[in-house]
């Protein structure tokens, strides 16, 4: 019995040293991306969205869920007043948040609207729910920005 131990034990380790080193490839591809998006939109300076699995869904199956993807000329303390329903909460005047259907009848300068609508059904596409999973976890809101990635720990509310 301890070969087949050792085995299943190998194995293991072997899934998990992969798992490490997609989470790492698929965060610096995803990085990449994000870099181009921003450097090629300056009217963004941010985009969030949330992603978690709900503790409540009215006797549906409760399911990793990603949230609605919010596009920010925010930066820095404004951030924190961007709201994970797409909307701003603080005093700054300039800052706007938007989607791309909303893009539609408002445009904002500096934005390619075409590509903020690929990257909402990049983040939002069935096959990226797994990768986002692995990528971030779950019961977090991401920040994107031309830096990086801010992960915090988010509680939908139910």
């Amino acid at each position: 019995m301890s070969d087949l131990q050792t085995q299943f034990d190998n194995l293991i380790s072997e899934h998990q040293r992969i798992r490490a080193e997609f989470q790492k490839s698929a965060q610096e591809l995803f990085k990449n991306i994000t870099k181009e998006f921003f450097a090629t939109n300056p009217g963004i300076k941010a985009f969030i969205w949330t992603q978690y699995v709900p503790s409540f869904n009215d006797g549906d199956p409760c399911e990793f869920t990603i949230g609605d993807i919010t596009f920010t000329n925010a930066e820095g303390a404004d951030l924190d007043d961007v709201s994970t329903y797409g909307e701003y909460e603080g005093e700054n005047e300039e800052v706007r948040v938007f989607s791309s259907w909303s893009l539609k009848s408002d445009p904002v300068t500096g934005v390619d609207s075409s590509q903020v609508k690929l990257v909402e059904s990049m983040i939002n596409g069935h096959d990226m729910e797994q990768v986002l999973e692995e990528m971030f976890g779950q019961h977090v809101k991401i920040i994107a920005t031309a830096d990086g990635f801010d992960v915090t720990e988010y509680d939908c509310g139910y």
